[in-house]
């Protein structure tokens, strides 16, 4: 009998928490398997012996937790200059359309940084957008906690712009505001196309270890055609 739990322990799958902001499809505590992102992490660490526990959370938070250590992981990262000095980086599993997103009679289009002279974009407070766009000066960003806040300084008028993952900007307001689909177009550049990564904090000891083992899982994953299929799958 003590063989057995000597045995059992053994097995036991280590468990990993990860902090995470809802951001449909990708993540939500309402959405299948709690979303795509969280599917594909899951997955890839399953295979190497991991369980995952999904804590959400303002994104601030969860990118400072994660930071610190207090939390082992986020499951769906943009990579910055900034934070690679406090985060240690996935190899990418996802990639995300940012667009800007703006009043539908607006005749606005995303032409480079020069067309943005002048404008107020409004954006996610510790979102990274990437470092040419948090270096730029000739237009103003103002913070919101979040996308729907967001939308609705553009419908007041408030704000000349916003910007989001066009999946994820449709997914929330079909889901929390269905009303601004009508009201709001997307620009058909994107800021940038970005990869989604799985990060841990430096300041966590395990880091090393999660993102190698996260690395080989998506590597099985990738080769088995699972990948594939998890992110062709719909989202609800």
């Amino acid at each position: 009998f003590i063989l057995l739990c000597i045995i059992n322990t053994g097995l036991r799958a280590e468990t990993l928490t990860a902090a995470a902001d809802p951001w449909p499809p990708y993540v939500g505590p309402t959405l299948t398997d709690q979303g795509l992102a969280v599917q594909v992490v899951r997955a890839a660490l399953k295979r190497e012996g991991f369980d995952l526990e999904i804590r959400f959370m303002p994104w601030a938070r969860a990118l400072r937790l994660t930071r610190n250590g207090a939390t082992d992981l986020l499951v769906a990262a943009w990579w910055t200059q900034e934070r690679a000095a406090y985060l240690h980086y996935s190899e990418p599993y996802a990639e995300s359309n940012l667009k800007f997103i703006k009043r539908k009679q607006d005749p606005f289009e995303f032409e480079g940084f020069a067309s943005l002279t002048g404008k107020r974009i409004g954006v996610v407070r510790d979102y990274g957008y990437g470092d040419a766009f948090g270096q730029a000066g000739n237009f103003q960003q103002v913070e919101n906690s979040d996308l729907l806040h967001n939308i609705g300084m553009l419908m007041a008028g408030r704000i000349d712009l916003t910007l989001e993952d066009e999946l994820v900007a449709t997914t929330i307001l079909r889901q929390q505001a269905p009303e601004q689909l009508t009201k709001i177009a997307f620009s058909h550049t994107p800021l940038q196309t970005k990869s989604l990564y799985v990060a841990s904090g430096q300041n966590n000891p395990r880091h090393q270890r999660i993102i190698s083992a996260f690395n080989r899982g998506l590597a099985s994953l990738r080769a088995d055609g699972t990948l594939a299929r998890l992110l062709k799958q719909p989202q609800h």
